[in-house]
């Protein structure tokens, strides 16, 4: 079977001949079968506009939801890198929707980003410590550093109020690194993002 790769992102989208109308070589259609790759269904969004992000029926369901304040996992598209980013909807005040943490500093990105469409049939949230990858378990890739390591996407708990807050993790950072405000903090124990 021939794969035509398209270019939408970072990460490895590909179609196959019936997703472009074409038939299978016996004259009928081939039966899809679903397969995910290692890094989910995205929408690519650009820029620090508010205004621009997807209505909620098209970002689907959001990774976390507080009083009326959805977070969605995304992946902040950099120069030589690709980092797992938090996107937060009903925050005008925040100078972009996306932000990201790079170098121990909290940016808010403005360049382009996608926003990964969470499938609670196929994905799940893990218990994991310390940046292992827990055993027998996918993790859903959200970017990579320069120098080609894989990032996932995690959800920690921040301290002082309980609050879960998307970041990213990997073994590298021996832990799950997210933001508040503008201060970095490192969990040991959270959640990482993996296939069901």
């Amino acid at each position: 079977m021939n794969l035509t790769t398209f270019n939408i992102n970072p990460f490895d989208y590909q179609t196959t001949p019936w997703m472009l109308g074409q038939r299978a070589p016996s004259g009928g259609y081939q039966v899809p079968i679903q397969q995910f790759n290692s890094s989910g269904f995205r929408l690519p969004l650009q820029g620090p506009s508010h205004a621009g992000l997807p209505p909620p029926y098209l970002a689907g369901q959001p990774i976390l939801n507080r009083n009326d304040h959805p977070m969605y996992f995304g992946s902040a598209i950099l120069d030589k890198s690709v980092h797992p980013c938090k996107i937060e909807y009903n925050m005008h005040q925040l100078p972009s929707p996306c932000t990201v943490v790079l170098d121990n500093t909290v940016i808010s990105h403005k360049g382009r980003y996608d926003l990964l469409q969470f499938n609670p049939d196929a994905m799940e949230l893990v218990l994991a410590s310390e940046g292992r990858i827990p055993a027998g378990r996918r993790p859903i890739k959200g970017g990579y550093e320069e120098d080609g390591m894989p990032l996932y996407h995690g959800i920690a708990v921040y301290p002082r109020d309980g609050q879960r807050i998307p970041g990213k993790t990997s073994p590298r950072l021996h832990g799950c690194e997210y933001c508040w405000g503008d201060d970095v903090h490192l969990a040991t124990d959270y959640e990482i993002l993996c296939w069901k």
